[in-house]
């Protein structure tokens, strides 16, 4: 009986973790998406021949709930050769508080809001 409670118990935790872990990517999707749209114009001036990528981290954990967290976008140069020097550009930082509102824009470093 007591090793199929801790089969129960395990199945549950890794069930809760796996659908934690799903919901936390939609999350950074989302707020890739609008740090995109909140610095649409640091993106029409910094990306001269660049793919754009991004990064989501947590900056801090929040009293009840939610997480403030870091989006940076930066542009990396269109390799088309064998030989390529792979310089990751900043182009722009976007924050966010605990319930996912914009709280600043940088541009490479500079605030534009």
């Amino acid at each position: 009986m007591k090793n199929t409670m801790k089969i129960v118990a395990l199945f549950f935790a890794v069930a809760f973790t796996t659908v934690a872990s799903a919901q936390g990517k939609h999350n950074d999707n989302a707020l890739i998406g609008k740090a995109r749209g909140a610095a649409h114009e640091c993106l029409t001036e910094g990306l001269n021949n660049s793919d754009l990528n991004a990064s989501v981290e947590t900056l801090g954990i929040c009293f009840v709930s939610g997480q403030i967290k870091r989006v940076t976008l930066y542009g990396m140069p269109k390799c088309t050769s064998d030989f390529c020097i792979m310089m990751v550009r900043i182009v722009a930082t976007v924050d966010f508080d605990c319930d996912g509102n914009i709280i600043a824009v940088n541009c490479g470093g500079l605030p534009t809001m």
